[in-house]
């Protein structure tokens, strides 16, 4: 039987995930109304999870080479 691989759980502030599709479990869900800039039809949010756990459900298809 193979060994289940759990993934890495991280602590730290400013540390980043990104994926198409984002699972999570939070407390509280702050969103804000204000449209993003650049964001097609105005159709993206931004806002704050507290007390959250986040998993990437499905990856990028494409991943830039580096952002600078």
């Amino acid at each position: 039987m193979p060994k289940e691989i759990k993934p890495a759980t991280y602590y730290e502030e400013g540390i980043a995930i990104h994926g198409e599709r984002i699972a999570f479990k939070c407390r509280k869900c702050n969103v804000k109304k204000a449209p993003i800039h650049g964001s097609s039809a105005h159709k993206a949010q931004t806002g704050t999870l507290d007390n959250a756990y986040c998993v990437i459900n499905k990856r990028f298809r494409h991943i830039p080479e580096k952002e600078d």
